[in-house]
């Protein structure tokens, strides 16, 4: 990733966007909308298939796959520790219990 991040901040100044369009304009809602639409349309995800809903399920796999801190995959998410407690802190549960039972042994 880290590689990755360098090749897009090359040559940028420190206040430039880091992801633009091919023509240098920044993202904006609506564009993604319609990136992610024709996306679907070339792919076999769902119809119904929105940014919102891509996120949502990469958040859940991060979160379901316990190999990372609710603090990484917040920072990813851009969001709050606690937002992400409160959101999907329920698929962490199976976790807990299997570390209740590792004490009991």
């Amino acid at each position: 990733m880290a590689t990755f991040y360098r090749e897009q901040v090359k040559d940028k100044l420190p206040t430039a966007y880091i992801f633009t369009q091919v023509d240098g304009r920044p993202w904006n809602r609506n564009d993604w909308s319609i990136a992610v639409r024709k996306a679907v349309a070339q792919t076999d995800l769902p119809r119904e298939t929105t940014a919102y809903s891509l996120r949502h399920s990469t958040i859940t796999d991060l979160v379901t796959a316990n190999q990372m801190s609710l603090l990484a995959v917040a920072q990813i998410a851009g969001t709050s520790v606690r937002m992400i407690e409160a959101t999907y802190g329920h698929l962490r549960q199976q976790y807990a219990l299997e570390g209740v039972e590792v004490l009991a042994k």
